[in-house]
């Protein structure tokens, strides 16, 4: 309750010191000094319980650690120390290799093993998450789907919110999405181009692949361009990465590109991605397996799409509900370029007629099944009197999460159809089960089927 109010200086100035009178004075004591001296200990009180890790503390009254995951982007680097000293703690830790997300910062700092980067987690001994990693989606939804079929070894947890996670790779199986040729080369990861790509244009297909062990011999890669019909449209051959495969090193990884131009008058849709690799000299084509499983694949495997342009960003006119079937949303609908659902308004067609109908998907998070495309006409009576499902042109289990796939087929209008209205619906199914995914309308149950619209028949 004091503070400074000068200095004076008395008697006769010596040749070392004064003599010094210091002047105090007093304040009395208030209401509102105590009620910030009260607010700075509160503060203080509910903030130092999360030292270190101050950015771990959320308000309680918006919710706190509970609901802060929900509305905000969560961690700058606490508990990644965490993840480390329990790295550090086992008996091998300096041979260790552990890929996590800010290896260049608050985890390698303090780990004693070798770092890599999490999209290497392949060649690693373990891997560590983050928590934003799985709110932004980072670095892709293929890595963050395979880890989320794991069980972590450990789980770093600061005042009630999951920060890390580690997984031990020893004992993962490798994602089911890696291809392996001939015991030896694991394809890990294919980069292609995110646009459409113009007749006459050149696509830049890049293979990401692991060496497992030693290649005896010299292997030649085929990558190639193919359409919905099988045909190849273009095709890139040679020594991977250019160089033979006898001289790579086991536990390298090398990146092979290959360009492909498509022919000019190339039509707008989706070319599949294959890649295959055969014996230099004999010419024969290897068997791929899944990695794992070691599940016999066909010679050429799709291994991603390729879009052709122009493609439609996405329907004319956007569906005004939220219609979800499992992790797919439906867009849109156009039947000859006319949007879908008609409403109240019935499209007239004609018996034996052929509509191109064009259905708008988005994928949510990637899918482990190649689902089929239900299009059924059903009577007034309510039974099936035709139908047209079909495979999209690209496997479900190659669409890119996030990115509207444009998915046209031809309708043909059953020739022996009456007159009348009938219901086009649509849905989507598992081939092999017939398991058709559920429709969610808003947020509520809506069957497994979607009524696109009413067809008259004339």
């Amino acid at each position: 309750d004091l503070y400074f109010n000068g200095v004076a200086l008395s008697g006769d100035p010596g040749p070392l010191f004064y003599p010094v009178t210091y002047l105090w004075q007093t304040t009395p004591v208030t209401l509102a000094g105590l009620a910030l001296a009260g607010l700075v200990g509160v503060q203080a009180a509910l903030a130092l319980p999360h030292f270190p890790y101050y950015f771990t503390y959320f308000n309680p009254l918006m919710g706190g650690s509970a609901r802060a995951p929900e509305v905000m982007m969560i961690g700058l680097g606490e508990g990644l120390d965490e993840a480390a000293r329990y790295l550090n703690a086992k008996p091998n830790a300096a041979e260790l290799a552990v890929a996590s997300w800010y290896r260049g910062g608050s985890f390698n700092y303090l780990f004693a093993g070798q770092d890599l980067d999490i999209e290497e987690f392949y060649r690693a001994d373990y891997a560590v998450l983050y928590a934003h990693q799985w709110q932004r989606r980072v670095p892709n939804d293929r890595l963050l789907d395979y880890f989320r079929g794991l069980t972590p070894e450990h789980i770093v947890t600061l005042h009630g919110i999951d920060y890390a996670w580690v997984y031990n790779l020893a004992e993962a199986p490798p994602p089911d999405y890696f291809t392996d040729w001939a015991g030896a080369i694991r394809l890990v990861e294919v980069e292609r181009p995110a646009a459409a790509v113009a007749p006459g244009e050149t696509a830049v297909v890049r293979l990401r692949l692991y060496v497992l062990d030693h290649i005896d011999r010299n292997l030649s890669v085929v990558v190639r361009l193919v359409d919905s019909a099988g045909r190849e449209i273009a095709r890139s051959e040679g020594w991977p990465f250019g160089s033979a495969t006898s001289t790579w090193q086991a536990g390298e990884v090398y990146v092979d590109g290959h360009e492909l131009t498509l022919p000019p008058g190339t039509p707008p849709g989706y070319l599949r991605v294959e890649a295959g690799f055969h014996d230099a000299e004999s010419t024969l084509m290897l068997t791929p397996t899944t990695a794992g499983t070691q599940a016999p694949l066909p010679e050429f495997v799709t291994v991603d799409y390729v879009a052709v342009g122009p493609l439609p960003d996405g329907p004319v006119a956007p569906l005004e509900e939220t219609v979800r079937l499992g992790d797919f949303q439906l867009l849109g609908a156009e039947l000859a370029g006319s949007p879908l659902p008609t409403g109240s308004a019935a499209l007239t067609v004609a018996p034996g007629a052929s509509l191109p109908l064009t259905l708008f998907w988005q994928l949510a998070r990637p899918v482990k099944t190649d689902y089929t495309v239900l299009v059924h006409w059903i009577g007034p009576d309510g039974q099936l009197v035709g139908q047209g499902d079909h495979p999209p042109a690209i496997p479900t289990t190659l669409w890119h999460p996030d990115t509207t796939f444009v998915d046209a087929h031809p309708l043909t209008v059953p020739p022996d159809l009456a007159p009348g209205d009938y219901q086009l619906m649509a849905g989507l199914y598992e081939l092999a089960t017939l398991q058709r995914l559920p429709v969610v309308i808003d947020g509520n149950p809506a069957g497994d089927t979607l009524s696109l619209g009413v067809l008259t028949v004339r």
